[in-house]
């Protein structure tokens, strides 16, 4: 019951997402935490999903300024830079939820197909915790591989 309502929490801090962006991506990532939804109001983006490790269970949120988007490489081949904040809240078993916060700097490439309707993506983005304490994270890099559709 528990984890339900962190994730549900999570889905929403991800629907208070601008609506009137030049362009609005939705779609899902896989990789560290296991699984993240992705909503991007360009240039903003937005990722909230669940560590389900056993043991190291985790809501994760974060929320990016892309000021390099979609710059084109070759084709349809883009790159991608920003910066951004994340949270962790832990939530081990039998104990309060404790907090973890940080910045980030996403770096990823696209791949745009069917007319930039569909985006598949690489990203990875080194962090730095700032809250409990400034510090190298115990969990240093974050990583997804996944696909966003075009949403207007």
């Amino acid at each position: 019951m528990k984890k339900a309502v962190l994730f549900v929490a999570a889905l929403l801090i991800l629907t208070a997402a601008p609506v009137f962006a030049r362009e609005t991506r939705v779609g899902l990532g896989f990789g560290l935490p296991n699984a993240v939804l992705v909503i991007r109001p360009v240039p903003w983006e937005l990722k909230a999903g669940y560590d389900f490790t056993e043991g190291e269970e985790y809501v994760f949120a974060s929320l990016d300024y892309r000021f390099v988007n979609s710059q084109p490489i070759v084709d349809n081949f883009h790159f991608t830079l920003g910066f951004g904040a994340y949270t962790r809240i832990l939530v081990p078993e039998g104990d309060s939820p404790s907090f973890e916060g940080g910045f980030r700097l996403p770096i990823g490439v696209q791949y745009l197909v069917f007319n930039n309707f569909l985006e598949f993506f690489f990203q990875i983005s080194p962090g730095l915790d700032f809250y409990p304490k400034l510090a190298i994270s115990d969990k240093p890099v974050q990583l997804w591989a996944g696909f966003t559709l075009r949403a207007n």
